[in-house]
């Protein structure tokens, strides 16, 4: 609710912006609480061993370029082959806690169906510990039923939120910047099926892959919670990977004008939430 309330400011401060009522400066004095995932929670844990990158590979993902900082090779696995968890995590005490934190788990991976059974366990733990859980993933079916049948009741429920990210509902897209992620149509059907368990769920387009509209009026009904639109980043990273075609789509796609008419198009849509460096783009326009 507190990210909503914000975030309607803000809308609010970035139309004054476009009227010319106030200045971009002006803006940033104002919107001193744009959000950003650390608004969602305060602590992250997670459960993959560290020599061992993410299967998704997604090409915009922040690990690489913190991996690149530190110098950091982790080994890239195939889909076909099983994730390897960190057992000391998975088998980590959790103690009565006087303070409740809310944890991103996980925060560095995504979780698979062969990790499943691990994930309900320390969620379970967390849970027990007096925390809450925001469960970020670009979801397999089968991963996200057996993991919902086991936290389905109002113990667990409650306290866990299911964010989907759905970056495109272009598959050819999504291959080309999540080569081993799930296609659009099975993780709508995630957020429907969880949608329909009465689970709590929210949906992140970051980064958005294609003219995110049509994508947002599809989530929009089986959204209990938020929708965050949020920009491209890290593209130092990889940009020197992807073809002119491709850097040029993606230049236009990002261009300040055309995110005004993102904005201009979802701006009143209450669930939508978005990220400050959405804001920041968009103000480049009235420099």
């Amino acid at each position: 609710k507190k990210i909503k309330q914000q975030n309607i400011q803000n809308k609010k401060l970035l139309n004054q912006v476009i009227e010319k009522k106030i200045t971009p400066k002006e803006f940033k004095k104002k919107a001193n609480k744009r959000f950003s995932f650390w608004q969602l929670a305060n602590k992250s844990f997670n459960i993959r061993q560290s020599d061992t990158s993410c299967k998704h590979n997604c090409l915009y993902c922040y690990m690489i370029s913190i991996d690149q900082r530190f110098g950091r090779d982790p080994k890239v696995i195939d889909m076909e082959d099983i994730m390897p968890t960190n057992s000391k995590n998975v088998d980590k005490i959790w103690r009565k806690a006087d303070t409740k934190n809310v944890y991103f788990f996980p925060s560095s991976h995504d979780i698979f169906e062969e990790n499943a059974d691990d994930y309900v366990k320390v969620a379970k733990k967390i849970i027990d510990a007096g925390h809450e859980i925001v469960y970020i993933t670009k979801p397999w079916f089968n991963t996200i039923k057996k993991i919902s049948t086991n936290l389905n009741n109002k113990k667990y429920k409650e306290h866990i939120v299911f964010f989907m990210t759905i970056t495109s509902n272009d598959n050819k897209l999504l291959k080309k910047f999540e080569p081993n992620a799930s296609k659009y149509e099975e993780r709508l059907k995630c957020l429907k099926y969880l949608h329909k368990n009465n689970f709590l769920t929210s949906v992140i387009i970051e980064p958005f892959l294609s003219e995110p509209t049509t994508l947002i009026d599809a989530v929009y009904p089986y959204v209990s919670e938020i929708i965050v639109v949020g920009e491209m980043n890290y593209t130092q990273s990889f940009i020197d990977n992807l073809d002119i075609k491709t850097v040029k789509y993606i230049e236009k796609l990002y261009d300040p004008k055309n995110m005004r008419k993102i904005f201009d198009k979802n701006n009143k849509k209450d669930k939508v939430i978005w990220k400050k460096g959405f804001f920041n783009m968009i103000l480049k326009e009235y420099k």
